[in-house]
């Protein structure tokens, strides 16, 4: 789709609902700009605390997928207590 936008006052642009919707884009989050051959482009950027950045490693998010899946598919048990555990452990 296409749409035309106009520069207004202070330099701001006005995204189109459908690009906003499509690209899950919001109010406050940034973009980054790129100069290409073809022209500007603009690309949704999702800013990442430093110490929350762990989780978002592609490693992680492996890891949590594969857990997911585990829960999913009922490979998953839950103990009420640690001796609980420990006792499933050794049989």
């Amino acid at each position: 789709m296409k749409s035309l936008v106009r520069i207004q006052k202070n330099k701001n642009i006005t995204l189109p609902v459908w690009a906003m919707k499509k690209y899950r884009v919001a109010l406050g989050d940034y973009l980054q700009v790129a100069e290409t051959p073809a022209g500007l482009v603009l690309k949704p950027i999702k800013i990442v605390d430093a110490d929350q950045a762990w989780f978002w490693t592609r490693e992680w998010q492996e890891g949590e997928a594969e857990a997911g899946k585990d829960i999913r598919e009922g490979r998953v048990r839950n103990f009420r207590n640690v001796k609980e555990l420990a006792k499933n452990l050794r049989s």
